[in-house]
């Protein structure tokens, strides 16, 4: 359980960061013909407030642990076997 959960969430997560690309590169195409405006500044600024802690990506790393071993028996199977998995994915 802990192995598909982990290999599930880490092509979950490629697929999000290749949306994310595809995002950016429209983005990009629709400043350069002059359809839209992007305030680099803040969204540089913005990102980097919000991962200039690393307590927050520590909380959401614990948090997320938290919540998948939660009421399981076998917590420390899953958390193993989630690590395989992501690892391997």
């Amino acid at each position: 359980c802990g192995f598909f959960s982990g290999y599930a969430l880490k092509r979950i997560g490629k697929l999000i960061a290749a949306l994310i690309g595809i995002v950016f590169i429209l983005l990009q195409i629709l400043s350069y013909y002059g359809y839209i405006t992007v305030d680099q500044d803040k969204i540089t600024n913005d990102v980097q407030n919000m991962f200039s802690s690393s307590e927050w990506l520590e909380g959401l790393q614990g948090k997320t642990m938290t919540v998948l071993t939660y009421n399981l028996p076998a917590g420390g199977g899953f958390a193993a076997g989630f690590v395989l998995g992501f690892k391997i994915g």
